[in-house]
């Protein structure tokens, strides 16, 4: 009986305090989501580190094409190429700890140990004409809490005020959704 007890307690335990949620990533528009993706802490008393994404293959920034969908497992899986839009580096910052911050593969350490730290967070990103660059619109939405404890404040869905596009972010069950129609 005791051996059970300890085995729920240390299941919670890892549960709790892990990165809970698969990212799926939808673009439903004729436009590139040209974005700063974030990932934070659930609570700042776990830790004050944060990281944004690194350009994704075949562009120069975080870009989500046109009519695309993605997904991602863990913050250190997101190279992988069966993602269909890998991803090479994180940038991580440690606002207490300057030395740590800096530039990441996802496949190195200090990213798989931001697994149990981190949620996904926010995206802050335009809708970019996938000829001339223009931007037609400009959205930020992302998990409330993880979000404030970045230091913004964003809502979970927005509409774009110049095309009409509808940002939403949302978790049901196990996986977080980004997408916009």
């Amino acid at each position: 009986m005791k051996k059970i007890i300890t085995s729920i307690v240390m299941l919670l335990g890892v549960t709790a305090f892990s990165q809970s949620t698969i990212f799926v990533m939808t673009n439903n528009t004729p436009y590139n989501i040209e974005a700063r993706f974030l990932t934070g802490p659930q609570s700042t008393s776990i830790t004050t580190r944060y990281m944004y994404a690194g350009p994704t293959a075949s562009f120069p920034t975080f870009t989500i094409p046109p009519m695309f969908y993605t997904k991602y497992e863990k913050f250190d899986s997101v190279w992988d190429p069966a993602n269909n839009l890998p991803m090479n580096t994180w940038y991580l910052i440690d606002p207490t700890n300057p030395a740590i911050s800096g530039v990441y593969p996802p496949t190195d350490p200090i990213i798989t140990s931001m697994v149990p730290l981190n949620e996904w967070g926010l995206m802050a990103f335009r809708l970019a004409d996938t000829t001339t660059g223009a931007t037609a619109d400009s959205y930020e939405v992302g998990d409330p809490t993880v979000s404030a404890n970045l230091g913004f404040s964003v809502p979970t869905s927005q509409i774009g005020a110049n095309t009409g596009y509808y940002a939403q972010w949302y978790t049901i069950g196990n996986i977080t959704f980004f997408q916009v129609d």
